[in-house]
This record gives C-alpha cells, sequence and structure tokens, in this order.
C-alpha cells in the first residue's frame, strides 16, 4: 500500500474518457493508501481516472520501497463505497481505455479488462506452479 502522505489526483472524465477539465487532489490519510478527498465532488458523468504517486510499503521484504513510484485507475463513482489505486487497477488502466475507444460502453470495457488480467494471472500461476514441480523433479 502507498504510505501516509502519498499525491491522489482525481480527475473527472467524459463518457469517451476524454478529461473534463475538473481535477481534485489529496494525500493519503495512512500506511494503508486511504484517502478521502473531504468534500461532493462536481463530476460530469462519475467517470474518473485517479493517480497516486509515493513511496509504498513492500509487502515482499517488509519495508518501505526505495523509490516513488506512480499507478494510475479508472472507475465509475456512482454507487461506489470505495475508490482503489494497485496494481490490477494500474494494469488494466490502458485496456480499459482501448476498449472505450474501440465501442465498448465503460462497463463492457472494465469486465473485459478485469476478467482478461484474471485469466493471465490463473495461466501465470498454473506456469509457475508447472516449472515448480518439474524442478523438484530434476
Amino acid at each position: 500500500p502507498f504510505v501516509q502522505g502519498s499525491e491522489v489526483t482525481l480527475t473527472d472524465l467524459n463518457k469517451d474518457l476524454s478529461q473534463s477539465g475538473k481535477s481534485y487532489t489529496t494525500n493519503t490519510t495512512s500506511d494503508l493508501g486511504s484517502f478521502d478527498f473531504g468534500q461532493t465532488l462536481d463530476l460530469s458523468c462519475g467517470l474518473v481516472e485517479l493517480k497516486t504517486s509515493g513511496y509504498f510499503y513492500n509487502e515482499c521484504t517488509g519495508s518501505l520501497s526505495n523509490s516513488q513510484i506512480t499507478l494510475k485507475a479508472i472507475a465509475n463513482t456512482d454507487g461506489a463505497a470505495n475508490l482503489n489505486v494497485n496494481l490490477l487497477t494500474h494494469l488494466e488502466y490502458a485496456r480499459v481505455k482501448y476498449l472505450v475507444k474501440s465501442r465498448k460502453s465503460f462497463k463492457q470495457a472494465k469486465e473485459q479488462a478485469e476478467s482478461e488480467i484474471s485469466s493471465f494471472h490463473r495461466h501465470f500461476l498454473h506456469l509457475r506452479i508447472c516449472l515448480e514441480f518439474e524442478r523438484t523433479l530434476l
């Protein structure tokens, strides 16, 4: 997770995912990556781009990252209790934009991108398990 003080920028988007010209900035309020804009946001249609930049807690090493990273997400705020910016949202970001430009609805694009990433992840894990198994046989 991003550590407290990381910058979070929310950019309002139109239905075609072009920027409307409105943006809001805040900072994470905890070392768990929590953030709150503290106000009612004036959004065009509920679609937003989130960009978070900062140091993060590396769960693999158990320590703070050596350098800052920037991750993005595209989300629909309508009915959303929470918005997240993480590695998975960053991986789907460009794919969602591409699919919307290819005439998919935002909902269709988001579902397809999530499904593709999930499928890739399953195949990757299967390959890793097979390689580990082969290694134990040698």
